[in-house]
């Protein structure tokens, strides 16, 4: 029996509405710490890799591509270097393509990002920027504004090589490049490593092909066999091989 004015609560039922208090504060816990890991990973570096696979004129005579591959990531800009945004970018060759040369690589930053400085570089003896903002044409690809040079040419060729550099405005890899009049936004100074007289310049996938012929003598066009006439070599192979071993079993023996 209760008294008037009071209520009874079963022991099994103020154990249960304390379970329910545990689980509602363990659920809000959860919600704040998943909360926490997706600020985490919007805030993680995105890698951005480019590929280029089109070729102007004098590069086109040495093989189809792709040519090479350039990955741009976003980093933390050094202590004091006055960057608002800084990124890694390596290039990578590709089907024995190699970099080299002025022009080495070229990068055309949208208006967002603002003034680039070279911060450091690898794989390179040396690496300079061309003055801001380079309106100078890139040999059928348009004008790039971030053009970097290498110094030894293509006396000393490169398969990978990476930098870092910064800008003054606030981006990110979605929209630290813009393409220009041609389609173009990262445009690299290759050749077919057998062949480093034969220079010219691949750019990223969609940018317009440049027109024109070849203009340097070293540029012969690199002959694959055709399918057909690997087929017929292959058959040409095994019948020998056939025909040696018949002739093996029909030798006499003493």
């Amino acid at each position: 029996m209760t008294s008037c004015g009071e209520q009874f609560v079963s022991p099994g039922w103020a154990g249960g509405r304390k379970d329910v208090v545990t689980l509602i504060r363990r659920v809000r816990f959860g919600v704040a710490a998943l909360a926490t890991i997706g600020v985490a990973l919007v805030g993680a570096s995105v890698a951005h890799a480019i590929d280029l696979t089109v070729a102007n004129p004098n590069l086109a005579t040495q093989g189809s591509g792709p040519y090479g591959t350039v990955t741009i990531s976003s980093i933390s800009c050094p202590a004091g270097s006055g960057e608002t945004s800084c990124f890694s970018v390596t290039a990578t060759g590709q089907n024995g393509f190699v970099f080299g040369d002025s022009s080495i690589i070229n990068l055309n930053l949208s208006s967002t990002a603002g003034t680039p400085t070279l911060l450091s570089f690898s794989g390179v003896s040396t690496l300079t920027a061309s003055p801001f903002p380079d309106g100078s044409s890139v040999d059928g690809f348009g004008a790039i504004n971030f053009q970097l040079n290498d110094g030894p040419g293509f006396s000393s060729p490169v398969s990978s090589f990476s930098f870092t550099f910064g800008v003054t405005g606030s981006v990110t890899t979605a929209n630290l490049l813009t393409l220009n009049g041609d389609n173009a936004d990262v445009v690299a100074h290759m050749a077919l490593g057998t062949n480093t007289a034969c220079t010219g310049f691949a750019a990223n996938s969609g940018a317009n092909t440049p027109g024109g012929s070849p203009d340097n003598s070293s540029c012969t066009p690199v002959r694959t066999p055709e399918p057909a006439s690997i087929a017929l070599i292959g058959t040409a192979l095994v019948g020998l091989a056939l025909l040696g071993r018949k002739a093996g079993t029909n030798v006499p023996r003493r």
